[in-house]
């Protein structure tokens, strides 16, 4: 299974979804109608064990590519 991350954008604030290995990322939708987005993509991150560093690290990989020396630090 393909780690998967989920932030907001830096520029729009439009919530995300990064996945590993992928250049880019993806809109997010919300996944139930009465659940706020942003704990949606907490329990998301919580999922995949993704750290605040973890996903600040997956979104320079998607921007700058996931072979650059940044992608060996994930926790």
């Amino acid at each position: 299974m393909k780690r998967q991350f989920y932030t907001r954008h830096p520029d729009t604030n439009e919530p995300i979804q990064i996945s590993q290995n992928e250049s880019g990322y993806r809109n997010v939708t919300p996944v139930a109608h009465n659940q706020d987005i942003d704990t949606a993509m907490d329990m998301l991150n919580a999922f995949y064990k993704n750290t605040p560093r973890d996903i600040e690290i997956a979104l320079a990989c998607s921007m700058f590519g996931w072979d650059t020396p940044i992608a060996k630090h994930f926790d």
